[in-house]
């Protein structure tokens, strides 16, 4: 901790910012740490301080989510109209021997959620998402191997959002008193 908004740490290049976030209600603080390393690739994680004295649980985390496009971009008319604006290439298979079953999927104008909940996971949290209109790409991975989810919803006319997280029975995990954990990194 004690790093500051913007300031540099030991890598070179490398700049934390860190944005803490304090429950109105619950004894429960988040510091919300996006790391850039002069790279294309953004790092994020979450730390969760039980600021209480009492355990805490902590249900569902998602270290990233949001609105990944927001595409007014009109279609190339020799497009094909009835494809989706997205398409979703990730690692399909979810049984030993299946870990490089690397699929592309064109994203329903809906939610798509995918869940592996094999107590580990046999192929790496990653997925490739494609914007058909721009021909623009974004990777997402998660630094987890076990269970997770990943929900990536296209509302049918412009927009993409995700998130990605650990997924287990509740509470996926219980806080002690003045204790802090970092969720997975998002990278």
């Amino acid at each position: 901790m004690g790093r500051r908004l913007g300031t540099k740490i030991k890598r070179p290049c490398t700049v934390e910012t860190v944005v803490e976030l304090k429950h109105n209600v619950r004894p429960v603080s988040v510091k919300v740490v996006t790391r850039l390393d002069g790279t294309s690739i953004i790092a994020r994680w979450l730390e969760v301080t039980n600021t209480g004295k009492k355990p805490a649980a902590l249900s569902h985390v998602s270290p990233c989510c949001g609105v990944l496009w927001n595409t007014d971009t009109v279609w190339n008319p020799s497009a094909d109209k009835s494809a989706s604006k997205f398409s979703l290439g990730y690692l399909n298979g979810d049984d030993w021997g299946k870990e490089g079953n690397f699929e592309w999927h064109h994203l329903p104008p809906e939610q798509f959620r995918i869940e592996r909940r094999k107590g580990r996971a046999h192929g790496s949290p990653y997925f490739v998402l494609k914007n058909n209109v721009t021909g623009e790409i974004c990777l997402i991975g998660l630094g987890w191997s076990g269970n997770y989810f990943a929900e990536f919803t296209y509302n049918g006319d412009r927009l993409l959002s995700f998130k990605v997280g650990p997924i287990g029975a509740g509470p996926l995990r219980v806080i002690n008193p003045t204790e802090t954990i970092c969720s997975p990194k998002f990278i």
